[in-house]
């Protein structure tokens, strides 16, 4: 029902728009059609707000940068409008249709305009899409930051509806999805691990990114392949009129970008570098093990761009990330393999090829063809045990986008096909005369092929509708080894009969289907409006851990014959009001989700180098709910936003008698957290002075405590039963920053600023886990008592200093 009905809307809609081209050409209008770019860089401005005033009639550029509008002949002043730019009038007598580039200026530090995204300021009002939020990186960079780095990920986990299980740990989850359900883009390219130093840092370049865009819900049909959530980073422009460059030296990690035209105007680059060789801070510990802890990173970012003509533009952006984590006197118990130290060895290459075409003004196109490897390691150097364990993931796509511009409506439609080449996990002994056995998995093999269409089209004055349907086919691919089951059972390797073999390209399974999007906004008034949306989503890959936070290493899966494809379905409501001349921003939205075929991992279950993984973890339902609140000032001396949310992600793992987790009973994932509070404030103290805090608070999550113990092999041990019935205590931080911009008036080309910051000002000692030891040192056993021990990532402040320049 739901997929008819979609079709039937998007049927009407083309029905309205040849309706609405024919009266605008019985009205004798003129299309007027550009860009809106920076008057210096000449980079497009994604967003500008382009008003006709004498007509009443508002158009913002879109994410190529075009606008495109239709008017009646005569004399208008046009204004444009942009975050962080100052607001432009330009004459334009309109006589025919025509071209207009409308070049604006870049704000200097004035009071008036500390902007929390890069949209208009009552886009949340006239914006059909909800539950999503836009950040741009000079905000980013007025926010405390960790050890002086801004952070792309730490920053989003200042919004209403995303969470973290806690510090220094991979990913993040948005509306009660876990970490593997959020889509992450950076230039169309997908990162598997957005996560430097265990989760300490983001892979992102501040440098390097122009700004950002979480989808949390409504998520346009363009996207696809993940169940929760969108985040999809554009990397900034090339500077194609002079050379640049710009940086930033701190404790623990420095930057370096260095950008220039080639041919000017025609073809330019950026060159984006960062490293974090931070092992020398290890060498003043007293501790010897501490001592030989190794913690560094690097990445590299850059970006071609080339313009071929007025119509065909081309762009490449490549990136480089690596990853080494030592730790000293560890031992890898879940392989039974010990060792005196591990190291963890991860890295993301990635490559994305774009070519632009423009057939009129009112028509475009952009063809992607994109390639994106992680790797993961783990070494043990030492030893006749000395070995390498390697998994990954490869990721190639090629994607078609076309683009129809008109005056009230916009609809997007193409294909995409992805191929997944999974390497689930090989050990490979490394010693001369190794005491270990090599084990090594099969390959993975999977495409995904979905078309799509979307179309957002303005109903009346106060009414619009965006409608989509996506269809996403997979198919998992030989040459394999699959199990075959005493009744078909997957529960236990015990049942295991045999195996089918498959052949290179054979397939293996199937699925598909629709994925309808569907988004309404209603304009009570110029300052309120209410949306509704629901969408679909199919998830075809996803993370296998029985662990509280993946690490690097986590392990992915395509679905197969016993691992199914996650399907979720949400249906949000919400309320935006702006007050005081949009100074004040008021938002509300209630949603509730169900997740078909959501995994997670048995009692006791390693997954570890398992051949038939499908033994140890268990699929079933999830249901999520809660609502969100913000408040944001977007003007004056005091900037910020306040946000709370309500939670609940409950999963309920009960398919037969021999799948079942928590007896069948509903229980919260392990990275629920019901309640969660931030507070970001600036105060602009003069043009070049601001002082920033953060306040967040959040819920303990759920833990799984011991009921009693039980004695086995001559000690005792805790005996854990029912699953995530108990809470860690609740999480809270306060962060400082204190930023000296550079002098603006100056006429010298070398400038340079100064950012303090603290992290966890209070010193405050949170909880990252608990977990409970028998100490089995009494010669009577009954005193032998189960301790309870907390460990906290950061127990004290951590304060940094960050000296940035630019040329």
């Amino acid at each position: 029902m739901k997929q008819s009905f979609t079709i039937l809307v998007i049927s009407l809609l083309f029905l309205l728009l040849q309706n609405s081209s024919f009266s605008q050409k019985n009205a004798e209008t003129f299309a007027i059609s550009g860009k809106v770019v920076d008057e210096k860089t000449k980079e497009i401005l994604i967003g500008a707000s382009i008003t006709f005033p004498e007509i009443k009639k508002t158009v913002r550029s879109n994410a190529i940068g075009n606008y495109y509008i239709k008017v009646p002949k005569g004399n208008y002043n046009v204004k444009v409008s942009y975050s962080g730019y100052t607001k432009a009038v330009f004459p334009v007598q309109v006589t025919k249709a025509e071209t207009f580039i409308l070049e604006i200026v870049e704000k200097v530090s004035e009071l008036e305009e500390v902007e929390v995204t890069t949209e208009l300021l009552d886009k949340n009002i006239s914006d059909v899409k909800m539950g999503l939020t836009k950040l741009n990186i000079k905000t980013l960079k007025k926010l405390p930051a960790f050890m002086g780095e801004v952070d792309v990920i730490r920053s989003i986990m200042l919004l209403p509806g995303v969470t973290t299980v806690g510090e220094g740990a991979t990913g993040f989850n948005v509306r009660g999805g876990g970490i593997d359900q959020n889509l992450v883009l950076m230039d169309e390219a997908p990162i598997f691990n957005s996560s430097h130093l265990m989760g300490l840092f983001s892979v992102f370049n501040p440098d390097a990114v122009k700004d950002l865009s979480l989808y949390r819900g409504g998520v346009p049909a363009q996207y696809g392949g993940r169940a929760s959530s969108v985040l999809d980073i554009k990397l900034k422009d090339a500077n194609a009129k002079k050379f640049g460059i710009q940086g930033g030296i701190g404790i623990v990690a420095s930057r370096l970008i260095i950008e220039a035209p080639i041919i000017k105007d025609k073809l330019s680059f950026f060159v984006a570098g960062r490293g974090s060789f931070s092992d020398f801070l290890f060498n003043y510990s007293p501790n010897k093990n501490i001592r030989d802890t190794k913690a560094n990173f690097y990445d590299v970012t850059t970006k071609i761009e080339a313009k071929i003509s007025e119509k065909d533009r081309l762009f490449f952006t490549g990136y480089r990330g690596k990853d080494i984590f030592k730790l000293a006197s560890d031992s890898l118990a879940v392989s039974e393999i010990n060792s005196s130290s591990t190291i963890f060895d991860w890295q993301t290459t990635s490559g994305t090829l774009k070519y632009n075409h423009f057939f009129n003004k009112s028509f475009s196109a952009n063809l992607s063809a994109v390639s994106s490897l992680y790797e993961a390691n783990i070494i043990n150097p030492e030893g006749s045990n000395a070995f390498k364990l390697n998994s990954g993931i490869l990721y190639n796509s090629l994607k078609m986008d076309f683009f129809l511009e008109f005056p009230n409506n916009r609809i997007d439609f193409g294909a995409a096909a992805i191929k997944y080449t999974i390497s689930p996990g090989s050990l490979n002994p490394t010693a001369k005369e190794p005491e270990i056995n090599g084990v090594y998995l099969r390959k993975e093999n999977g495409i995904e092929l979905a078309g799509f269409i979307n179309d957002e089209i303005e109903l009346g004055k106060n009414i619009t509708l965006m409608a989509g349907l996506r269809y996403s086919y997979f198919q998992a691919n030989g040459p394999a080894e699959v199990a075959q089951y005493q009744g078909n059972n997957p529960s236990d390797s015990i049942l295991i009969t045999g195996y089918k073999t498959y052949n290179k390209g054979e397939r293996i399974a199937n699925f598909g289907g629709l994925e309808p999007r569907i988004a309404l906004r209603v304009g009570l008034n110029e300052n309120t409006s209410i949306k509704l949306s629901y969408n679909k989503m199919r998830q075809y890959i996803q993370i296998i851990s029985n662990t509280t936070a993946a690490l690097p290493t986590a392990r992915w899966k395509i679905s197969d014959v016993y691992t199914k494809p996650q399907i979720s379905d949400q249906i949000s409501l919400g309320i935006f009001k702006n007050l005081k001349n949009n100074t004040y921003e008021f938002s509300g939205e209630v949603y509730y989700k169900t997740i078909e075929n959501i995994t997670d991992y048995k009692d006791g279950a390693n997954l570890l180098l398992l051949k038939t993984p499908e033994n140890s973890i268990v699929q079933g339902t999830g249901e999520a709910y809660g609502a969100e609140i913000m408040v944001k000032k977007s003007t004056g001396f005091f900037t910020g936003w306040a946000s709370y949310t309500y939670s609940q992600i409950l999963l309920t793992m009960n398919r037969d008698s021999t799948q079942t987790i928590n007896n069948g009973i509903a229980y919260p994932a392990n990275f629920n957290k019901p309640h969660s509070l931030n507070l970001v404030t600036s105060f602009q103290l003069d043009k070049r002075n601001n002082i920033s805090f953060n306040y967040t608070f959040s819920e303990g999550r759920p833990i799984t405590y011991p009921v009693d113990k039980y004695f086995v092999g001559g000690i005792y041990v805790p005996n854990y039963i029912n699953r995530n019935q108990n809470k860690i205590p609740n999480y809270s931080r306060v962060d400082f920053a204190f930023t000296i911009e550079p002098d603006e008036k100056s006429k010298k080309r070398w400038k340079s600023s100064w950012a303090f910051n603290v992290y966890n000002l209070l010193s405050k000692r949170n909880a990252y886990s608990i977990f409970f030891k028998t100490k089995n040192n009494n010669i009577v056993q009954f005193y032998n008592r189960a301790n309870t021990y907390r460990l906290s990532v950061f127990g004290s402040a951590i304060p940094s200093i960050t000296y940035n320049f630019k040329f």
